[in-house]
């Protein structure tokens, strides 16, 4: 019998259903979908409210949401990639390989800001580069966010204490474009997401998954605002409920203890994602 037939599993997935379903009315979320992996493969799914309030568009599990901050986790597996590869170490210098990364440190310390350091949140880094495209919904190119670095002012020195960045994290991915000779999203694509089967899992919306894409909204009171696509190196991917589960089973069972970062560097994933919130 396949284990998806057993009565504790179907109890399990139905009782998984009705807290979804609940959870989704109680917080006023606009929809979501979710899935459960068992031994690898995708064992249930399903979508609630939905993707397109407006429309009345509901939410399946085969409806793409950005992801944003989850492509962090895939800068850090190309990062280790690299590594097992001889390319680069954890413990060199960034600078060694992107002369763009140029930022000055106003602390009593020589040490270099490393890659192990962008990669677990350990920089010192602030968390925005200062451009208001959290308003706007129009981030800069990748070489205009660059430029602002050497007027950039560290928050602490390397390794002093946890601290989220995003410049972090978008001038990592730019680093290992340079090494790794490659675009940030057709290495990404190439090696991590294509050999998954993540077959619908992609940085660009295009007209065959556009009808399927939720619509992201930001608060209580505003309204719906378009997706976008941030810089090359912290995209906003768009994944379907099927696609971000088997990332997270592989990555949490096949990944060796000698390939991973310190764990600051996985804290953004959260699991299958929602809308944002509705409108009350």
């Amino acid at each position: 019998m396949d284990d998806r037939d057993a009565p504790e599993i179907r109890t399990a997935f139905a009782l998984l259903d009705t807290e979804l379903r609940a959870e989704c009315v109680h917080r006023k979320w606009a929809g979501m979908s979710a899935a459960v992996v068992l031994d690898q493969q995708i064992a249930w799914s399903n979508g609630y409210g939905f993707a397109n309030v407006e429309e009345r568009t509901p939410a399946t599990p085969r409806t793409f949401y950005s992801i944003a901050s989850i492509t962090k986790l895939f800068t850090v597996t190309m990062l280790m990639q690299l590594r097992d590869a001889g390319q680069v170490q954890l413990d060199e210098p960034v600078a060694r390989y992107d002369p763009t990364f140029t930022v000055p440190c106003p602390f009593a310390t020589t040490r270099p800001i490393t890659f192990r350091h962008l990669a677990s949140h350990t920089a010192g880094l602030p968390k925005d580069f200062p451009f208001p495209y959290w308003d706007t919904q129009v981030i800069p190119p990748i070489d205009a966010l660059l430029a602002t670095l050497p007027d950039m002012v560290p928050v602490f020195p390397p390794m002093a204490r946890f601290k989220y960045s995003n410049i972090g994290m978008a001038c990592l991915g730019h680093a290992l474009e340079q090494i790794a000779g490659q675009p940030y999203t057709e290495y990404v694509l190439e090696h991590i997401v294509r050999p998954l089967g993540m077959a619908r899992t992609d940085f660009a919306v295009n007209e065959a998954v556009r009808a399927d894409l939720a619509l992201g909204y930001q608060s209580a009171t505003a309204g719906a605002a378009p997706p976008t696509s941030p810089t090359t190196t912290s995209a906003d991917w768009r994944p379907r409920a099927g696609s971000t589960p088997r990332w997270r089973s592989w990555h949490g069972s096949s990944c060796s203890s000698s390939a991973t970062v310190p764990p600051a560097a996985g804290k953004s994933w959260t699991g299958p994602h929602c809308a944002r919130c509705t409108r009350r």
